[in-house]
């Protein structure tokens, strides 16, 4: 039996990329054949006491000095109940220092998995955690503690890699979708429901406008298409989607949806995100750097191609050709070309929009978590 320790901060129902990550391949995990997992995080004092999992959750507990204490106790106690033989610390410089520690103490092996930000660095922004010399310090200790490192895609292995070189204890394996529970969703145009005419083009992104996701760069292509009928979907904090495209003058042809999250206390996929990417035409991601998007292989299980960069790690699943453009150098110029050119093209890739689909099968989460467990015995 393998029992899989897994150790993060925050976790579901907050969502994010780790916490989506973590909850889910959890549950993958325990589907399989002689594996199960459990996940040891922080108090997350909004959610309530009685909230229930698919699976062992081990909540830690908060009293102002003895947090961290208590946090320990809880990561302890799972590997005891749950008799962990393998640890998976989800973000080096979250799980993967918990598991450090738990590794001293318990002797077990430690798996640790680079979410990205974890790594990332984008020095003229000022972005990323290791851009701090102390955080930098303990990022190379837990590489180099580590008995396996785990990236998403071969952009954040190469980031990894700038760290130590951990080539011989490195594989990849990228987060998952939920290919058929997509696929069964009911499908809903919400052309009319937000005024968008037939021959409009439609591009859909997904995001907080920060520094990091460079909307400016998406909103400048769309004022040097201002001759195309062209809308942008754009899922994400209203106000700040809205006040930079004001700036940039495209005001008018970007749909602020705000936010779109849980529906019913259900986990993702979400009905209204699925229907807002078979809305679109292409998902559209202008970020300097995103080591693997869930919400780009979401958009590509539904059959919509992607406009991503070369320092995005979606790029390892696009192996399909209609499954969209990876820019090479970034620029805006670069980027209203390629629009242009899914515009004038975009009949052709709407017929390649099932085998666009199709070619997630092999990213569900049932697989990822085969190939995880594969990895795992390899240290039991």
């Amino acid at each position: 039996m393998i029992s899989v320790g897994i150790l993060t901060s925050n976790y579901y129902p907050r969502l994010g990329g780790t916490e989506y990550a973590s909850y889910f391949l959890a549950n993958a995990l325990n589907e399989l054949e002689d594996t199960r997992a459990a996940v040891a995080c922080s108090a997350m004092k909004e959610v309530p006491k009685g909230y229930r999992y698919p699976h062992p959750v081990y909540r830690s507990k908060r009293a102002w000095k003895a947090t961290a204490w208590l946090a320990e106790r809880s990561r302890l106690r799972m590997v005891k109940n749950e008799e962990v033989n393998i640890l998976l610390g989800q973000n080096l410089l979250n799980g993967g220092l918990q598991g450090m520690q738990l590794q001293q103490k318990k002797n077990l092996p430690l798996l640790v998995a680079s979410r990205g930000s974890d790594v990332q660095v984008v020095s003229e922004i000022g972005y990323g955690e290791a851009l701090n010399s102390g955080q930098r310090t303990r990022l190379i200790e837990c590489l180099n503690r580590a008995d396996h490192v785990i990236a998403l895609s071969s952009v954040n292995r190469a980031d990894i890699l700038e760290y130590v070189p951990v080539e011989h204890k490195l594989s990849v394996l990228p987060n998952g979708v939920f290919l058929e529970a997509i696929r069964q969703l009911p499908a809903e145009d919400y052309r009319a429901h937000y005024g968008i005419s037939p021959d409009e083009f439609v591009l859909i992104t997904v995001g907080r406008n920060s520094a990091v996701k460079r909307m400016s760069l998406l909103f400048q292509a769309m004022h040097n298409l201002r001759d195309y009928p062209i809308r942008c979907i754009c899922v994400g904090p209203r106000q700040q989607i809205l006040s930079e495209a004001t700036r940039l003058g495209v005001a008018s042809r970007v749909i602020a949806t705000g936010t779109v999250g849980a529906e019913n206390g259900s986990p993702p996929p979400y009905a209204r995100l699925i229907n807002l990417y078979r809305t679109a035409n292409c998902f559209v991601s202008t970020s300097y750097v995103d080591c693997f998007s869930n919400a780009a292989i979401e958009a590509l299980a539904t059959g919509i191609p992607l406009v991503v960069g070369r320092k995005h790690g979606v790029q390892d699943v696009m192996q399909h050709s209609h499954a969209g453009v990876v820019l090479q150098n970034d620029s805006g110029e670069e980027l209203t070309a390629a629009l242009k050119n899914l515009i004038l093209r975009r009949e052709e890739y709407k017929s390649h929009a099932q085998d666009i689909q199709n070619s997630m099968s092999p990213y569900t989460w049932s697989r990822i978590a085969q190939a995880h467990r594969q990895l795992y015995t390899k240290f039991l």
